[in-house]
C-alpha cells in the first residue's frame, strides 16, 4: 500500500512504537489540566516531582524515542539508538509499576500489571536491537569479504 507512513523497517518495530505512543499518552494526561496527582495512587510520584515535571520529562523521552525510531527506520539503521531508548523505556515502565505498587492499599494494582508488561516488552525490544546489531555486523563482514 502506498501512503502508509510506517513502511520498511517501521513495520518490524510495532512494539517499540506502541511503547513510545503509550509513554506520550501518559505524558499528555499528566500535562492536561487537573490535579492528577491528587489521587492516592500517585503519592509516590508526587514525592519525587510535580506532575508537570513528570509530564514534560515523559513527553521528552517519548519524543526522543519516536525520533530514534524514525531515524532507524527511514534514514539509517541504528540499533544502538533503539537499544538505548528501549532500555530507557523498560527502566521507566518498571519504575512506574513499582511506584504504583506503593499506593498503600492491599493487593496488586492493575497498573502494576499493565506497566509491568510494558517493561517486559521494552526489555524484549532492547534485546531485539542487540540481536539486530549482531546481524548488521555479520552482514558487514560478508560484504567486506565479497568486496575483497
Amino acid at each position: 500500500m502506498t501512503g502508509i507512513p510506517f513502511r520498511g523497517h517501521h513495520e518490524r518495530r510495532e512494539a517499540e512504537w506502541v511503547g513510545a505512543l503509550v509513554l506520550m499518552g501518559v505524558a499528555l494526561a499528566l500535562l492536561a489540566p487537573g490535579p492528577t496527582f491528587s489521587r492516592p495512587s500517585f503519592e509516590a510520584f508526587a514525592a519525587i516531582a510535580p506532575e508537570g515535571t513528570w509530564g514534560a520529562a515523559l513527553l521528552g523521552i517519548a519524543t526522543v524515542r519516536m525520533i530514534a525510531l524514525w531515524v532507524n527506520g527511514s534514514k539509517r539503521h541504528s540499533p544502538t539508538l533503539r537499544f538505548l531508548t528501549a532500555g530507557a523505556g523498560a527502566g521507566l515502565w518498571g519504575w512506574v509499576a513499582y511506584l504504583i505498587s506503593q499506593d498503600g492499599y492491599p493487593g496488586w494494582p492493575t497498573g502494576c500489571g499493565a506497566y509491568g508488561v510494558l517493561c517486559l516488552v521494552d526489555t524484549y525490544c532492547a534485546f531485539r536491537a542487540i540481536w539486530d546489531q549482531g546481524r548488521n555486523d555479520q552482514r558487514a563482514v560478508i560484504q567486506r569479504r565479497a568486496a575483497a
